[in-house]
């Protein structure tokens, strides 16, 4: 009976060799990404109309950067509009607020996405601002039924 090709006694020579002349494998490290954290915001109130003042608190921004707001219609991204900007203290956390415009290409949609984002956009994030007109307000006024006899 013959031994398979791929034992060692089918390969003297492999049999010889000893472990520490072999060469060493060094498996590569790893690469670590820029921006491992993903940044997000949160806004308050999530409804609202032309002249709302709306709160964004953000989180995982990188301490030091400037962060601007720009509103964008859903599926097209946001303007070149900037309505706040801020640049990050030494946290991660940050706090803006602005008021939604009253122009009509934003009161003719049903929402807006609020951007913010850093001037290369490396970290962003976006929320969603329904857009809901106030109802008008019937006055309620008596009429004067009342009469007078002469």
């Amino acid at each position: 009976m013959t031994s398979p090709t791929w034992l060692p006694a089918a390969h003297p020579a492999l049999c010889n060799v000893r472990i520490a002349d072999l060469p060493v494998v060094q498996t590569p490290q790893p690469t670590v990404t820029a921006n491992p954290i993903v940044a997000a915001i949160a806004i308050a109130p999530v409804q609202g109309w032309a002249g709302t003042s709306v709160s964004i608190s953000g989180v995982n921004w990188t301490p030091g950067a400037t962060v601007y707001v720009s509103p964008g219609a859903p599926n097209a991204g946001p303007t070149g509009d900037v309505y706040a900007q801020g640049r990050r203290g030494p946290g991660w956390a940050f706090w803006r607020q602005f008021c939604l415009p009253g122009e009509d290409r934003w009161l003719a949609l049903s929402q807006v996405i609020v951007v913010a984002h850093t001037q290369d956009y490396q970290r962003s994030a976006n929320a969603t601002f329904a857009l809901s007109a106030p109802r008008r307000r019937l006055r309620s006024g008596r009429a004067n039924t009342s009469t007078t006899a002469t």
